[in-house]
């Protein structure tokens, strides 16, 4: 009743290959602008690449703001820029050390920080906020930018160290290890290495199972 079914199978399956083939070069019916201002659409400034959940957070804390200080405030008085910089540290800092929300509006520390580039932005292209910032950085002798200098010892560093210990982070910290690694990593060379592990296993001291003695 339904004929060959391989033959089918390698029949979509070509078809599949062909219609992506298409689409990647443009030929496919779907990437066919239906009208002429499709064409010319796609050229202009996108709103949709942005994710709209995100997007609806901000309005949040775009709302707090403006129920405390009066809407678009910042766009009439201005802002200094330090008063933004580090209240988008502080945001920045307490998320990154595990402090998801923030007690006063209940919203995200991230998406705090990311209103405070908005407003601070949007006061960039109105021109009506005050530039603060310390005098610009001296490379001294150098011309390189001063995150260029450092970045080339931060390089240095990662080759000098080839084989770097495990980070310790939220993904790792009281984790227990997969028994499979533990057991893999038990060769006759590691037997009293095994035994010290299983037995931090059991007492459920990941912490002090470090990597095999070589």
């Amino acid at each position: 009743m339904y004929g060959d079914l391989s033959l089918t199978a390698k029949m979509d399956k070509q078809i599949k290959e062909w219609s992506d083939q298409m689409m990647k070069d443009g030929t496919h019916p779907l990437c066919k602008p239906s009208n002429p201002k499709d064409s010319v659409g796609i050229k202009k400034v996108p709103f949709s690449t942005i994710p709209a959940p995100v997007m609806a957070e901000v309005g949040l804390a775009m709302l707090e703001g403006a129920l405390k200080y009066g809407r678009h405030n910042y766009r009439t008085v201005g802002v200094r820029a330090s008063v933004y910089y580090d209240a988008l540290l502080r945001h920045v800092t307490q998320w990154w050390e595990g402090d998801d929300i923030d007690p006063d509006s209940g919203l995200p520390h991230l998406v705090k920080a990311i209103a405070c580039l908005v407003v601070l932005r949007d006061s960039q292209l109105m021109g009506n906020w005050q530039d603060d910032r310390p005098p610009c950085y001296s490379n001294g002798p150098t011309d390189k930018p001063w995150i260029e200098q450092l970045n080339n010892i931060a390089a240095d560093l990662i080759d000098k160290y080839p084989e770097p210990k495990e980070a310790h982070t939220q993904l790792t910290s009281g984790k227990k290890p997969d028994l499979f690694e533990l057991i893999k990593h038990g060769s006759e060379e590691h037997k009293a290495w095994l035994k010290e592990a299983i037995s931090h296993y059991e007492n459920g001291e990941y912490d002090k199972i470090t990597s095999p003695r070589q």
